[in-house]
């Protein structure tokens, strides 16, 4: 992802949603995977927060075909998405199938960030989750019975007011950088020292 947001030059959003539509079509609604990695570039970066990162399309082909190949019950639900210039943020749920047909839940959500390329393409992908909740819900899941002969379910949705609604702000770009900045300097002196006051001090009361 690059560093200097604000100098670089935005696509038409005409643009950048025509290739978020076909983001979508071949893998949410399609799961073509061979497919669905196409639209990446040859030199992009696909980043697992827990499983690390794949440099290239043939890399990044390679990991996430086997990845999902695991998984064919598996299905994406978006809950809601967001387009900002050359960036897509992106909050979806993962869900698998009751095999025992009771419809207990086993789904956990995920937040996705794009950085569009140009000529249809994305050069970065990142995916954020918590592992710990997801072996719950696989592990879990497995144990119901679960396997690779599992039906997909196509209707399962997310949890319910589980994410908040996107907010409004009137906030300046050059303002919400700034102090996300200071908010990650905050985090990360708290990391190194132990003394939590500053980063706590930048949230609310309420």
């Amino acid at each position: 992802m690059s560093d200097n947001r604000e100098h670089e030059r935005p696509f038409d959003r005409a643009e950048v949603e025509n290739a978020f539509g076909a983001y979508l079509r071949l893998g949410v609604q399609s799961m073509d995977w061979d497919a669905w990695t196409d639209l990446f570039t040859e030199d992009a970066i696909y980043v697992d927060q827990h499983l690390g990162a794949s440099h290239g399309r043939t890399e990044i082909k390679s990991f996430v075909v086997n990845t999902m190949g695991e998984f064919p019950a598996l299905t994406a639900w978006i809950e809601w998405a967001m387009i900002d210039g050359n960036y897509i943020a992106i909050y979806a749920w993962n869900n698998l199938p009751d095999p025992r047909g009771e419809d207990a839940r086993y789904g956990f959500p995920n937040t996705t960030f794009l950085e569009y390329a140009g000529s249809g393409m994305f050069k970065w992908e990142a995916d954020y989750y918590n592992v710990y909740d997801s072996g719950r819900v696989i592990g879990s899941w497995v144990k119901a019975g679960g396997s690779r002969t599992t039906e997909q379910d196509r209707l399962l949705k997310g949890i319910e007011g589980w994410s908040r609604a996107l907010p409004t702000t009137e906030c300046s770009r050059h303002e919400l950088l700034r102090e996300f900045t200071e908010h990650c300097r905050c985090a990360a002196l708290g990391m190194t020292t132990g003394h939590w006051a500053r980063w706590i001090d930048q949230f609310t009361v309420d």
